[in-house]
């Protein structure tokens, strides 16, 4: 059977942003093959390659470059009164085409990638819209009837691979239309990285009819208590013949997601199945299993990991405990089964599973925000017979890097980079020198670090955005210019903007280019310059908290 769909606009809508997103269909060519298995597209078989070609194929798998990403999640809502009738979530994701982001992987080196991303982005925003409206008019007539429910709209994405060959997101819609619950649905969407258009499974898969019929052995193996309203080998063959499974192409594998009403009643939620590409390597085209020897990805529903590269999928999950009030009380990491637990009081979470071949283990990085986006970062060992895996590294005020400057009234560019790389990323850390700010830095992973965890900075200091706030000088003020040493007397009335935070060393830029810098001492409230209390000193000091 095909797949069911619930909610009428809920499929219009989908369908309007499927159609905005994907290229014309070209037109049908016959097929090249019979094969035995109804239902099958199977691809001739590739010709031999010679041992010239293998080494040539190797040198491009090792220039598989990760992308540069940025993502922001935008919320909308309508009032009447003191009601909240409706309100949306729905996720932007796009290559980072910040001046000071990373041209070399960024939209500068992807433009039609670039380009794709911005109209499934513009769509996104346009069904958000639209859902707010049609929402908020259900709501009213509920309520004329007795009835009142909020209801909402929310749509998520994750970033399950990002290099120069293809970038694959999972996405889930939410709609919630009053009654006992809501209604969900996942899709995937595979980008060719180079031409930023959308991919189809047999262009990913040699044999999409063998695909269905493994898959559909993993899921009554992985669900043997769900009860499936028919057998999954006949539902995923029909899927196969008419191109409806919803699939996405990780680093490691590609996986089926499946969500309610379509395999299995709504109580039984999603399923999931992952094929690895060294597993049935004749089943996927060569370009689709060369990835890089390091990457992340963060911890999408459904998703599952070859930990060790053993050949066994292993299932990871994190995430908070909920206590008696609405604030989460522990954080949870499972492995397998294997549980760790640490105590920690926060609001929401994100977290990564990193890989790198230089490392004898992936990891966690997980990032718990709590009041004032104070925010503790931590590091786990994905491996239970290491003690990182119980006793996790602890980053206070650390976290993912987040980038946000307004362009005018109502109108700004806001985004969280997402960790695709972790041989060069950037994080940023809550500081309260002379202000409250957040500074910058790059960072990479080592085994046995300088605090005997993985994270390593590739520089000693912080870089801090140059905003509109800045510190004037209320008094004459000697500071250290240059590098050699020198210092220079700035008058009173000197404008100073912060950009770099080294220890308790803050560095300024004054409005005409100069750099300069002083020593805080921190021993008393607010910090102390030359022995001179720093609010003495300067005038538009703010902290937070």
């Amino acid at each position: 059977m095909k797949k069911m769909k619930r909610i009428p606009f809920f499929l219009a809508a989908a369908l309007i942003c499927m159609g905005a997103c994907s290229p014309e269909k070209e037109s049908e060519k016959p097929a090249e093959s019979v094969t035995e298995t109804v239902g099958e597209t199977k691809r001739q078989p590739e010709t031999e390659i010679s041992a010239s070609e293998e080494t040539e194929q190797e040198a491009v798998s090792e220039e598989t470059e990760l992308l540069s990403l940025m993502t922001d999640s935008r919320y909308d809502h309508i009032w009447e009164g003191d009601r909240r009738l409706s309100y949306v979530n729905y996720r932007k994701i796009w290559l980072d085409d910040r001046e000071d982001g990373d041209p070399d992987t960024g939209a500068g080196k992807f433009p039609e990638l670039a380009q794709a991303l911005n109209e499934m982005n513009d769509q996104a925003e346009k069904n958000a819209r639209q859902f707010l409206e049609e929402l908020g008019d259900q709501a009213r007539d509920l309520a004329k009837d007795g009835y009142f429910h909020e209801l909402s709209y929310q749509s998520d994405g994750w970033v399950i691979r990002a290099d120069s060959r293809v970038l694959s997101l999972l996405t889930m819609d939410y709609v919630y239309m009053g009654g006992a619950h809501g209604d969900y649905e996942y899709a995937g969407i595979t980008f060719d990285s180079q031409s930023g258009r959308r991919l189809e499974l047999e262009e990913v898969v040699t044999d999409t009819g063998r695909l269905a019929e493994l898959a559909a052995e993993r899921l009554t193996e992985k669900y043997p208590d769900v009860g499936f309203f028919e057998p999954p080998a006949d539902v995923l063959r029909k899927q196969a013949e008419d191109g409806s499974l919803t699939w996405t192409a990780g680093y490691q594998g590609l996986t089926l997601c499946f969500s309610p009403y379509e395999l299995a009643p709504y109580a039984y939620g999603m399923q999931s199945v992952t094929i690895l590409y060294e597993e049935a390597p004749e089943l996927f085209v060569p370009e689709i299993c060369q990835v890089p020897g390091s990457w992340a990805v963060p911890l999408a529903p459904g998703m599952e990991f070859d930990l060790g590269q053993d050949g066994v999928l292993d299932r990871v999950e994190a995430g908070g405990v909920h206590g008696d009030g609405s604030a989460y009380e522990q954080f949870r990491v499972l492995v397998n089964g294997e549980e760790s637990r640490k105590e920690l009081w926060f609001y929401r979470d994100l977290s990564y599973l990193v890989h790198s071949d230089d490392l004898d283990t992936e990891l966690l990085i997980s990032e718990t925000t709590s009041d004032n986006d104070f925010q503790i970062t931590l590091v786990y060992e994905l491996d239970p017979a290491k003690e990182g895996f119980w006793t996790p590294w602890e980053y206070s005020r650390l976290g993912f890097f987040t980038f946000y400057e307004e362009k005018g009234d109502n109108d700004y560019q806001y985004g969280t980079k997402i960790l695709t790389d972790p041989d060069h990323f950037p994080m940023q850390l809550h500081m309260d020198l002379l202000s409250t700010y957040s500074g910058s830095r790059w960072y990479g992973l080592s085994e046995g670090a300088e605090d005997g965890g993985y994270l390593k900075p590739e520089q000693s200091w912080y870089d801090v955005d140059r905003g509109e706030r800045y510190l004037t000088l209320l008094i004459p003020l000697e500071m250290e210019v240059g590098d050699q040493g020198d210092t220079r007397m700035f008058p009173a009335g000197t404008r100073l903007w912060i950009v770099r935070v080294q220890g308790n060393e803050v560095g300024f830029i004054t409005e005409d280019g100069t750099d300069c810098r002083v020593s805080v001492d921190l021993s008393e409230w607010p910090g102390r310059v030359g022995g001179v209390d720093a609010s003495e000193i300067f005038d538009g000091m703010m902290f937070a908290g």
